[in-house]
Parts: C-alpha cells; structure tokens; sequence
C-alpha cells in the first residue's frame, strides 16, 4: 500500500506529453496498485487492456508478484496480526497503528472490535498490545 505522498510522486513521474488514454492508465495503475488491487482487478475496475497495465507496472517497477496476492481480506488481516505479533507490550493508539500498518481508523476499529483480545485498554486512546495465546494459558 502507497501513502498520499508516494502517489503524488508518482503521479508526479507521469510524462506529460502522453495522450489522455495513457494518462488515464498510469493514473488508473498507480491508483489500483495503492489500494492493493491486483493486476487483473485493476485492468477491470479501470476498464484497461493487459497490455497498459503491464506497460506500467514496468515503468513504475511495481512488483507483479505483490500485485497478484494483494486484494485479499485475509492478506490484510494478516498484516495486523504480523504487526501486533511485532510490537507485543508496545502501547499504541488507533491513529498510530492505522498509519504503521498502512489502514483506515474504521479497519482498526472493525479489527479491534472482532479481536478484543489483543489489545489491554491502558487509557483512553491507548492500547497495549497483548499476546492473546499467552493471555488464555494464564487464566
């Protein structure tokens, strides 16, 4: 996932010499391949051929590989759990965790209302993050 500032610099990249349909593409591809869209995803939400995405991609050096894998709910699940699995004891707040792992304020709260068990309300705002395997075997 790209922030806001990685977009614009790559926006920025775009030559702008092109014509309106390969702008359009280069836009299209930098904008699916930061939303974790895959190849495929993208060349339908964007109505593309293979052909201009894959052009790209290239010109960008995104990775295919991470593209074909991205989209997934599981896969960003995934990326929490590796990420609260790192910083175990770590207090954190919403907005500080949101922004490290590269998501929305409400895929934190949608995170942390389905897995209550990671997470030890320390203060208002802030949580410690918590093993919740270790938690169990202690009770």
């Amino acid at each position: 996932m790209l922030t806001r500032t990685q977009v614009e610099n790559y926006v920025k990249e775009i030559p702008n010499e092109l014509e309106a349909e390969d702008r359009r593409a280069a836009y299209a591809t930098i904008t699916g391949f930061s939303e974790d869209k895959s190849v495929k995803e993208i060349q339908t939400y964007y109505a593309l051929t293979p052909e201009k995405v894959e052009k790209w991609m290239d010109y960008f050096k995104f990775s295919t590989e991470r593209s074909e894998r991205a989209g997934k709910r599981s896969s960003k699940t995934k990326k929490i759990e590796n990420y609260l699995k790192d910083n175990i004891g770590k207090v954190i707040t919403p907005k500080q965790m949101a922004e490290e792992v590269g998501m929305s304020l409400p895929t934190f709260y949608n995170f942390y209302n389905a897995n209550v068990g990671y997470f030890k309300k320390v203060q208002r705002g802030s949580f410690e993050i918590l093993d919740p395997k270790k938690e169990r075997a202690k009770s």
